[in-house]
């Protein structure tokens, strides 16, 4: 796939391996909508990044990609923007460091495997030639971090 002047999401972009993804896909002259629950450190990425890279390369939406409609909007705002998806990049996670008591087995479940899933079906939805799309790649982060660190605490 050649990158230049496309397009693509990149969840849970607002530090991190997101952040560093959005950096990579931009130095390659795509056009990135970062989204994250976060929307304060999101808005200081865009602009980090938009003064680097060129404010019309970059956007952001806030989603917290548990949430279908959320989910369906970050899609639809990219659509609106850039007129094209090419390329979705599920990275949003949550780390053992970030669990606190209460259900956390299905928050887990919920964020690091459903809205994966949710989100690739989108993204077909979006990119399939047979629907008018251009094609594309998805792309599905996971961390070996958390069963690591999960396996050396003593129960």
């Amino acid at each position: 796939m050649e990158l230049p002047g496309t397009v693509a999401i990149v969840t849970g972009a607002a530090r991190g391996i997101g952040r560093a993804i959005s950096e990579a896909l931009l130095k390659q002259q795509c056009k990135v909508m970062l989204s994250d629950i976060r929307p304060d450190l999101g808005k200081e990425t865009v602009k980090q990044l938009g003064q680097k890279f060129g404010e019309e390369n970059v956007c952001f939406q806030k989603c917290d990609v548990t949430i279908q409609s959320d989910l369906e909007a970050l899609h639809q705002a990219t659509m609106d923007k850039y007129k094209r998806l090419d390329i979705v990049c599920n990275n949003a996670g949550l780390g053992f460091e970030e669990l606190n008591g209460g259900d956390v087995w299905q928050k887990t479940v919920d964020i690091n495997l459903s809205a994966v899933i949710r989100s690739t079906y989108l993204a077909r939805d979006y990119m399939s030639t047979q629907r008018g799309g251009h094609g594309g790649v998805v792309v599905n982060m996971a961390s070996m971090a958390d069963i690591s660190l999960s396996l050396s605490l003593s129960l």
